[in-house]
């Protein structure tokens, strides 16, 4: 790319996006072009032609998606699909429409199988089954690598794919029930204080139980509820549960991917 090289980041307000346009400003590319969802809605069609058409950008980066972690994925499964096939059908398909010189579309590490030989090598891509709580999105997002590949081999684009994998950083989805694991532990740390107590909350019969000052954990009679207890500070005791301002419905989400056992009802006690 030349420095005055006309380059799209579509996602730029979101963590690989916002990364990408300081990079690239860092590095002294002065022609940068950005929207809004705002000022342009990606799953329509005509929209993004009209722009393509307008802008004519020779670089594109596509890092722009509905994303979320478990607890959104597993919610609102047709969101997740439809907006990133769209998202990523619409730009593509532009892309080639004005002749872009290269595309690099980001993908997601969701798109391994769900028990994929460790370490992952990118030949065991639908070897297998993916994992159920974000299955929308990783079939979308491999529908994005397959448009890339089909338009290369079809009409000679330079479309690439590259998956980032286990990000957080500046830029990231900090919401209750949306976010990441990693970003959301941080948030609990921030807001909470030590965070070694968690896992006691795992499970419905079965518990983990961390060695936190004086963690335990029950399992309630009139249910598959369990919780448990232990110090978000010194001296003060804490009940692990669901609370409106602090999110933990998410964190729970996170939590039984982990270590598995059934999210039911949780409720906060003492505040801390």
């Amino acid at each position: 790319m030349e420095k005055d090289s006309i380059i799209y980041v579509a996602g730029h307000r979101g963590l690989v996006g916002s990364a990408l346009v300081r990079r690239l400003t860092a590095k002294g590319y002065t022609n940068l072009i950005v929207r809004t969802h705002k000022e342009l809605d990606l799953t329509r069609q005509a929209d993004v032609e009209a722009f393509f058409e307008a802008m004519r950008p020779e670089y594109v980066f596509l890092a722009a998606a509905k994303v979320g972690g478990i607890g959104a994925n597993s919610t609102w499964p047709a969101e997740f699909i439809y907006q990133n096939l769209a998202i990523a059908a619409n730009v593509i398909d532009a892309s080639y429409r004005v002749s872009v010189k290269k595309l690099v579309n980001l993908g997601s590490s969701c798109i391994y199988p769900k028990l994929a030989p460790q370490p992952i090598k990118e030949d065991y891509l639908l070897t297998g089954p993916l994992e159920p709580t974000n299955e929308a999105y990783a079939v979308a997002k491999i529908a994005a690598i397959k448009l890339c590949k089909f338009y290369n081999e079809q009409y000679g684009t330079n479309f690439i794919s590259a998956m980032p994998t286990n990000l957080y950083g500046e830029g990231d989805t900090y919401d209750p029930f949306a976010s990441h694991v990693v970003p959301r532990l941080s948030q609990w740390g921030r807001v909470g204080g030590a965070i070694g107590f968690c896992a006691a909350v795992v499970g419905t019969t079965t518990t983990t139980t961390t060695a936190a000052p004086t963690a335990t954990t029950t399992t309630r009679t009139t249910g598959t509820t369990t919780t448990g207890s232990g110090w978000c500070a010194p001296g003060r005791p804490y009940s692990f549960c669901q609370h409106k301002n602090f999110g933990s419905s998410a964190f729970i989400y996170h939590l039984q991917a982990l270590f598995g056992g059934t999210h039911k009802v949780y409720e906060r006690t003492p505040p801390c």
